[in-house]
């Protein structure tokens, strides 16, 4: 499990200034948000803000610890139902109207790390979703990664408390054959110049091409819409090293 114990409990903060908003309005751009299943939904960024009274959103996530973050946000929300499920799971165990949009956001899918895994995780997906509704999902650019290949880095990142920052050291490991981007994150926690917390967290990857993807897509009776790049509503190109497909049923 990767999202668990004290990266799950700083996540938001750490990810505080991630463009959820900008993101959000591609899926109002793209979707019919009626009803919303969002599979990898974290501690329910996104959800917070798609919510408007009259949708009906569910989120899924693997992570015990981000689930829980996310149903606390949600606890007095009737139209929010969040479970700690993977979606293959959640389609054999919970009976519900098929979704208008389905979105799995913030390179889900490169986390899921075997073939068979991938197929089950788009059929599951798909099955979901209802004829005419919409797939979003974004991920890494095979053809960017191996263009430019991951570089250890250090970057600092303010809090939304005043005075607090984080320091985080991140080492990737790329291997070109499997696809495989190992990330070994350190993360000094401060408040003004004092280290007051430190923890460790590894992020996996598999670094699937497009053409896979598409194969995935049209093997589940959906078909490619869009591909933009990641940072705004714009055709991908090999210089995106994140991007959005948009898909429909």
């Amino acid at each position: 499990m990767m999202y668990k114990g004290k990266f799950a409990k700083y996540y938001d903060d750490i990810y505080g200034n991630k463009d959820y908003i900008g993101e959000s309005k591609i899926l109002e751009k793209y979707c019919n948000l009626d009803r919303v299943l969002d599979v990898g939904c974290g501690t329910g960024a996104h959800l917070q803000k798609l919510y408007k009274k009259g949708r009906v959103l569910h989120g899924l996530d693997v992570s015990e610890d981000m689930i829980s973050i996310a149903k606390e946000k949600f606890k007095d929300n009737k139209d929010v139902s969040l479970y700690n499920l993977d979606v293959t799971t959640f389609e054999e165990m919970v009976d519900l109207p098929k979704f208008t949009t389905v979105i799995s956001m913030f390179n889900v899918v490169n986390h899921v790390l075997h073939r068979q895994q991938i197929g089950g995780f788009f059929e599951s997906c798909s099955n979901l979703l209802e004829d005419g509704g919409t797939f979003i999902f974004d991920c890494f650019n095979e053809d960017a990664v191996k263009k430019e290949k991951p570089q250890p880095y250090v970057r600092g990142v303010a809090s939304q408390i005043a005075g607090a920052s984080y320091r985080i050291t991140s080492t990737p490991t790329f291997n070109e054959g499997t696809a495989s981007l190992k990330l070994e994150n350190e993360v000094d926690v401060y408040n003004l110049d004092e280290v007051v917390d430190q923890f460790t967290y590894r992020l996996d990857h598999i670094i699937w091409s497009q053409r896979f993807f598409k194969e995935l897509i049209k093997k589940h009776q959906m078909k490619v819409e869009k591909i933009l790049s990641n940072e705004e509503d714009k055709e991908a190109t090999v210089e995106n090293y994140k991007i959005r497909f948009i898909c429909k049923k």
